[in-house]
């Protein structure tokens, strides 16, 4: 069954998105790794804390869990 697993709201845009899956889990990422060295979209520089990434998956391990 496909449902809503988060929704992300952008304050200063008002930019939304929902992520809908069928996947038990979200795995949440941050850009807190960049330096600003790297461009992005458009010729922008991705600069610290500025992007996130959902990504919907099943519980670490579960093939080899007995109980999954």
């Amino acid at each position: 069954m496909v449902q809503k697993g988060a929704k992300v709201c952008g304050p200063t845009s008002g930019r939304t998105h929902e992520a809908l899956t069928d996947q038990p889990r979200l795995h949440f990422f941050t850009y807190n790794f960049l330096d600003g060295s790297e461009k992005g979209k458009n010729g922008g520089i991705n600069k610290y804390s500025t992007g996130l990434a959902l990504e919907a998956q099943l519980f670490p391990n579960s093939p080899n869990g007995p109980s999954f």
